[in-house]
């Protein structure tokens, strides 16, 4: 897909392109799937099958392997906005025993049903895409489920617990860790104003998929934020504890997982927040200038937009 005219930060209208004519295309997430494709291809995997003038047929696997600004830039669906919770019931490591159960919920806890087809999702009328440590997740509960000898079921939770220290990026020890997870997938930051001792400071605040906006100047209200403000507080705790941004935090009960789109925004916010009183005051004014230069300067392709937070703008 072809966004014209498109802009970094603004959304625009596709039109799909003849394959042949791809690689004069001038946008950065294309190019940057563009270049996926054709390793994929090249290594013979068989995730990626061309189709002449129509395209390229895409396992589900490569799918879920995109990053979410790759992913758009080939006009899939995006990244679940959805958080996905796990839970244990009964003993898991006893012959028949219990069950992990994945349930997803919107933002503010509220049910919502979804189904899956390998990495697609289907849930609130719209489908959308599960990323690769999320799908790999799901399937490893899927076949801790279908077993019932204490052997097979002690070999499936390994694969279990692997999957959910990829998603976390935490050590699952053992199956009473379980009892309740939720992980959520941040797609998209925000800012909010604290008072600090020697003048303005500010934490990020995390947004999914549902809320992603191409206008930086657009006003996001602080109540469709993903996380609780109790596990918001205790993500800004885990986000300033390292000298620079992470990939996933442990935020109270909820392991967040920021999407690589969303990452250049993350460092440069851990960046400004440690940063002299004149310069916190320049990125409060235009953090979307501080965003643009990191992204001009590395080239990495993004999703991500930048909007204002209702708070910070009042």
């Amino acid at each position: 897909m072809e966004s014209i005219p498109g802009g970094l930060f603004r959304r625009a209208r596709e039109e799909a392109v003849n394959p042949e004519n791809w690689s004069n295309i001038n946008n950065l997430n294309f190019v940057s799937s563009l270049a996926r494709l054709q390793i994929a291809l090249e290594d013979r995997t068989g995730d990626v099958e061309p189709l002449g003038t129509e395209g390229f047929r895409l396992s589900h696997k490569f799918v879920a392997s995109l990053s979410d600004a790759q992913a758009q830039g080939l006009g899939l669906p995006p990244t679940t906005p959805f958080v996905l919770n796990i839970s244990a019931t009964g003993s898991l490591l006893t012959p028949q025993g219990g069950k992990i159960r994945i349930t997803w919920k919107r933002d503010g806890g509220r049910p919502v049903a979804v189904t899956q087809t390998g990495c697609i999702q289907s849930g609130d009328g719209a489908k959308y895409r599960l990323p690769m440590p999320t799908l790999e997740l799901i399937t490893a509960v899927d076949e801790f489920n279908k077993v019932e000898s204490v052997e097979e079921r002690l070999d499936r939770l390994g694969a279990v617990t692997s999957a959910l220290s990829e998603v976390t990026g935490m050590k699952i020890k053992s199956d009473d860790q379980l009892a309740e997870i939720r992980i959520a997938h941040a797609t998209c930051l925000s800012l909010e104003p604290i008072s600090a001792a020697d003048g303005i400071d500010f934490n990020p605040v995390l947004f999914g998929k549902e809320v992603e906006t191409d206008n930086l100047e657009e006003i996001v209200e602080r109540g469709r934020a993903l996380l609780t403000e109790a596990d918001q507080e205790a993500f800004n705790d885990a986000f300033r504890s390292q000298r620079s941004a992470k990939s996933t935090y442990l935020a109270g009960r909820t392991f967040v997982y920021i999407d690589p789109a969303a990452r250049t925004a993350a460092e440069v916010i851990r960046e400004a927040q440690q940063s002299s009183r004149e310069i916190r005051q320049r990125f409060v004014r235009s953090p979307e200038s501080f965003i643009r230069k990191r992204l001009s300067n590395s080239h990495r392709p993004t999703a991500i937009a930048f909007p204002s937070n209702s708070d910070f703008a009042a």
